[in-house]
């Protein structure tokens, strides 16, 4: 049978293959000229693709233009780059500023005794103890003496018994710690400085008699005298006048040793009984008060007052009088109510006499804190009398009923005369953690006990831990446990790492008894975590502030067997509160859970000094725990504490319970201090770290180093990097017409035609940003009107030219009409750009994408044409050789036939041929 051969018939020796090629490409004409519509169309996307991108060249100058923030950038110069590192936000005023740094931030650092051996030495048992609060030190800053006018900086002299005299400076002091650490650490003079009630007091230790102790301010300061101190005394001591006063203007936060107020929101929270007839009840709501002041006026101007109260401020205490007249059976006091805790911080809940109730102290005088926040909050139960016995056998008795301050119990102790007036030879002080006192005698002598004991029902002595009768040389109380978590404590503040989150945990009493506590954003501080715990538990437990002032602490009051628990439910609330565990039975048989801000780090008997450093910077207690080795021949080896965080922030209270590690402060604890402005009319700001935010509006200084003089810090516009802006936008449009040139041109020689040439859109295009660059903005005498009032020109062939020293000069000139020109909202300059640019380039509703979008709506349609009719070609195509190859075979069948024919025809003999 005949078949095709490489496209040629072998029974009709036709080219089949060109053939049907040739029927088929007569037929793809329509094909080609889609296809050829095609190309154009891609040429012209791209060509607008191209014209888009050139377009939004524009928009991060035309962006920048529009934000009035370009024109407010600030260029700094800082006269000592070495001492300050000085960032001025966008908008800081212009203008030029001196900054002095003083001082740098310290990191407190604390070291013990030498060790031997850190491997194999063992280091004790017992616990320590790591706070952020709880010192007795209050470290009272100068900005508060003086009823909050503060100190002003300055020098003076002080002038000892022996006639020397050396000068303090005091510029860059800070706290009256500052100041006496300046007094004491003075070797040019024989005097001693110390806080004592609400002053401070100077005593000369040269010995002699030559001179009066003096001290006087130096050209014409007043430094001394605000502290108090500007004396002449005859005297070897100087006790100087009353600077610490608490006034109407302090703060609710800066009172009662910063221990806040628990206020209800929305509802009263005093109750002032008077002494009429019938009786008046005043409900004061205290919702907005800030200022001791804020509560004196809401007392007075009360709507139930009307003039029978009268609430002020003296020496330091609230003092009610009731101007009724009396006449009833009831005694002037006030009462919290509505779960608020008000009158206790107020020092209101002392008795009245008669028609006035005189309240507790508001606060406790320089560096001291008050006794009634000692022991958690508990204060002292009963003030009186306590006997004192030297290791001589002097004795003396002190009258401490009256007293209110932990200042004053020290002072009384160290000033205690015998009956013949002989001083007994004990010193109190703070002890070496900082967080209670102790009592040394400095006798030498053994012939007594060291005796220290109530008398007459005091518990002073007991209850500050210092009753003692034994033959020893000193007691130390060990924590007093200055309550420094309150009820009016932010969860902000008391949450592990200062990251409260809202959530919800699970508490299990003893007898299974299940509670949900939700804690959502509405609970604010600890008394509101509290209220909610005992509302959510009912009588099962009670929730409460712990024993040591600082936390936290649940009371199974269910009575079953097992221990109380606290487990999360889902998230980490209970542990950033400090409440996740299992209780421990306490010696009253319940069981109890506290949580502490303070870290306990338990010392077993294996420890070594190197273990205890491991468990140190393990506990994540706010510091860093190495090993030092100071060369020393006998003990070298030194355990030492570093805090993680600089300045009175990053202070610790470390207590090493009794263990004898012999801690002691290598590093204090220190802000870093900056003067703004000059040494007259300067002021001195102080910061945890050595960054200063904002001390002057939209500045930012970073202290390098301390120096003995100013920098002088110019800020000026940043007239640079406007110029930049501006420069990069007129490269950018003329990048825009060069672009545009080449998407148009047509060469006639050629005929080498653009991607838009004879497209108007590029037309358009320019006539919008001409239009928009030449147009006039505002009104006349408005300020800038135009680009060439700012150097721009349009040169031939429509380009611009930029006078950059031209638009500078106006810039400095004129800053404000600059900004006005181009960041003007809506109608500005830099407005009107972006919003051209956008009109053609929005990615959805821009001209120049719909454009875009609708010629690959078409590509995509006709290339589905194009698949059609190639495909109907194919079909075509298969068709046309089906019927060449049927054409083929039916030629193939007849030459057989042919064949088969002439075969048969040459077998049959001739004379049959011949006889036809």
């Amino acid at each position: 049978m005949g078949t095709i051969a490489t496209g040629v018939g072998l029974a009709s020796g036709l080219n089949i293959a060109e053939i049907v090629d040739a029927l088929i490409a007569a037929q793809k004409g329509t094909v080609n000229r889609l296809t050829q519509r095609g190309a154009g169309l891609q040429q012209t996307k791209t060509g607008l693709d191209t014209l888009s991108a050139t377009i939004l060249t524009l928009k991060t100058s035309a962006t920048s233009l529009k934000d009035a923030g370009t024109f407010d950038k600030r260029f700094v110069t800082v006269s000592d780059p070495d001492q300050l590192a000085v960032t001025p936000a966008k908008g800081a005023a212009l203008g030029t500023l001196q900054f002095q740094a003083l001082r740098k931030a310290t990191a407190q650092q604390v070291v013990s005794k030498g060790f031997a051996d850190a491997t194999t030495q063992k280091i004790g048992t017992g616990t320590i103890t790591i706070s952020k609060g709880g010192s007795l030190d209050s470290n009272t800053r100068l900005d508060m003496l003086n009823g909050g006018k503060g100190v002003s900086p300055g020098q003076f002299r002080i002038t000892d018994r022996s006639g020397r005299g050396a000068i303090i400076d005091l510029r860059s002091a800070v706290t009256v710690d500052d100041v006496l650490h300046a007094i004491n650490s003075n070797a040019e003079i024989s005097v001693t400085a110390k806080a004592e009630r609400n002053g401070i007091v100077l005593t000369d230790t040269s010995g002699q008699t030559f001179s009066n102790l003096i001290v006087t301010d130096l050209a014409g300061g007043s430094t001394a005298a605000d502290l108090g101190i500007r004396q002449s005394v005859a005297a070897d001591t100087l006790v100087g006048s009353d600077v610490f006063e608490i006034t109407g203007d302090f703060k609710l936060t800066q009172i009662n040793d910063g221990n806040g107020l628990k206020l209800t929101t929305g509802a009263p929270d005093i109750r002032i009984t008077l002494t009429d007839d019938p009786t008046t009840t005043i409900e004061v709501n205290l919702d907005g008060a800030v200022t001791l002041n804020d509560v004196i006026q809401k007392i007075n101007d009360h709507e139930d007052n009307n003039g029978k109260l009268s609430a002020s401020i003296v020496d330091g205490r609230i003092v009610l009088n009731d101007l009724t007249g009396g006449g009833g059976t009831g005694t002037l006091a006030v009462t919290d109510i509505n779960g608020s805790s008000a009158v206790k911080q107020l020092g209101l809940n002392a008795s009245a006499a008669g028609d006035t109730l005189t309240g507790n102290r508001l606060g406790a005088g320089i560096n001291s804190v008050l006794l009634r926040n000692l022991r958690s909050g508990q204060g002292i139960d009963s003030l009186g009398e306590i006997t004192l016995t030297d290791r001589t056998g002097a004795t003396a008795t002190i009258d401490l009923s009256n007293a209110e301050t932990l200042d004053e119990v020290i002072a009384a102790i160290n000033s205690a005369e015998s009956a013949g007036s002989v001083k007994l030879q004990l010193t109190a002080s703070l002890n070496a953690a900082g967080n209670g006192i102790q009592i040394v005698d400095t006798s030498g002598a053994t012939a007594s006990n060291l005796i220290i004991a109530d008398e007459a029902g005091s518990t002073l002595a007991a209850q500050l831990g210092i009753a003692v009768d034994a033959a020893q040389t000193s007691v130390n109380s060990g924590s007093l446990h200055l309550q420094h978590v309150n009820e009016a404590t932010s969860l902000a503040d008391y949450a592990r790492g200062g990251k409260f989150t809202p959530g919800t945990f699970r508490i299990t009493d003893s007898q299974g008894n299940e509670s949900v506590i939700n804690v959502t954003s509405a609970v604010k501080t600890v008394g509101d975590l509290i209220q909610r715990i005992n509302l959510a538990t009912g009588a099962q437990v009670t929730a409460r502030l712990n024993e040591t002032g600082d936390g936290i602490e649940l009371v199974d009051e269910a009575g079953g067997a097992g221990q109380l628990s606290v487990a999360e439910l889902g998230g980490n609330t209970a542990e950033n509160l400090r409440l996740l565990g299992t209780g421990t039975t306490g010696s009253d048989g319940k069981s109890h859970l506290v949580g502490r801000t303070a870290t306990i780090i338990t010392v077993e008997e294996g420890d070594t000094l190197d273990s205890l450093v491991t468990k140190l910077n393990k506990a994540e207690a706010g510091i860093t725990a190495s090993t030092l080795n100071n060369g020393a021949s006998i003990n070298p080896l030194r355990l030492s504490l570093v805090s993680k965080n600089s300045g009175l922030a990053g202070a610790l209270v470390i207590d090493d319970g009794g263990l004898g590690l012999g801690l002691a402060t290598q590093v204090e604890a220190q802000d870093a201090v900056l003067r703004v402005g000059d040494l007259e009319t300067g002021y001195l700001l102080t910061s945890s770290s050595n960054r200063f935010e904002n001390p002057v509006p939209g500045v930012t200084v970073d202290i390098l180093k301390t120096s003995s003089a100013a920098a002088d810090v110019q800020i000026s516009q940043d007239v640079s990097s406007v110029t930049q802006v501006l420069s990069g936008f007129v490269t950018a449009y003329n990048k825009l017409l060069s672009s545009s040139a080449e998407l148009t041109k047509y060469d006639s020689a050629t005929g080498q035609r653009g991607l838009l040439q004879g497209n108007s859109v590029v037309l358009n295009v320019l006539s919008r940003f001409d239009r928009v660059i030449s147009s006039n903005y505002g009104a006349e005498g408005s300020g800038i009107r135009n680009v060439f009032e700012l150097g721009i020109r349009i040169e031939l062939g429509g380009k611009l030219s930029f006078d950059s020293s031209k638009f500078e000069t106006v810039l400095k000139n004129n800053p404000d009409a600059v900004r006005e020109f181009f960041s003007k909202a809506t109608t500005g300059l830099g407005a009107q750009l972006s919003e051209s640019i956008d009109d053609f380039t929005d990615p959805f509703e821009g001209n120049l994408t719909v454009q875009s979008k609708s010629i690959d709506s078409s590509l995509e349609s006709l290339a589905s044409r194009i698949e059609t009719l190639n495909e109907m070609l194919e079909v075509k195509r298969d068709r046309l050789m089906k019927q060449f190859i049927a054409m083929e075979q039916a030629i193939a069948s007849l030459n057989s036939q042919q064949t088969v024919l002439s075969q048969i025809r040459s077998l049959v003999p001739a004379s049959s041929q011949s006889n036809k």
